[in-house]
């Protein structure tokens, strides 16, 4: 994958999943693979096998994305409710969530979103940053501008926070 051949890891994954249509990490490879080469509708199908077998944040996150992306987007967010409703949490669950969320128009719902994430995970300087842009969208900046701060305060050699030219 990082190699960016694609092709060959959706071969490899195809070749796994006839054997063990649930495998995990052949259907995020697979999706990952399609995503690559901008196919990713195209693993609903396996991601929906195995999600169904097991509760996993991970595969459940992607395919609420990966339906959001096929033009889905009810049963996308749908998804990503449920996912992000799970406890223990899969954090980055909260940011698919809110990202669609605000992708939809729904900027109020996706702020309530990661303020529930935080709530869980008050350190989580992920999603502070997440809040912190949703804020700037919505131009609510000085309190956009007091959660960065705490996010960069929080993670003071973090590349996202270079005060260098060309950072963030």
């Amino acid at each position: 994958m990082r190699a960016q051949q694609f092709a060959q890891a959706e071969q490899i994954a195809t070749h796994v999943l006839k054997s063990n249509r649930t495998d995990r990490h052949a259907a995020l490879l697979l999706a990952h693979a399609l995503m690559g080469q901008n196919r990713g509708g195209e693993a609903i199908a396996a991601l929906e096998r195995v999600a169904r077998r097991a509760d996993d944040g991970e595969v459940e996150t992607l395919l609420g994305a990966l339906l959001c992306g096929a033009g889905r987007v009810t049963d996308g967010i749908a998804q990503l409710r449920r996912t992000a409703a799970r406890r223990p949490p899969y954090f980055p669950s909260f940011q698919e969530l809110a990202g669609q969320l605000a992708k939809a128009g729904q900027h109020d719902e996706a702020i309530s979103t990661v303020e529930a994430g935080l709530a869980l995970a008050p350190e989580s300087v992920d999603l502070k940053l997440d809040l912190g842009r949703l804020l700037q969208e919505t131009n609510d900046i000085a309190r956009a501008a007091s959660v960065l701060t705490a996010a960069r305060d929080a993670a003071p050699g973090r590349p996202t926070f270079s005060t260098s030219s060309g950072g963030s």
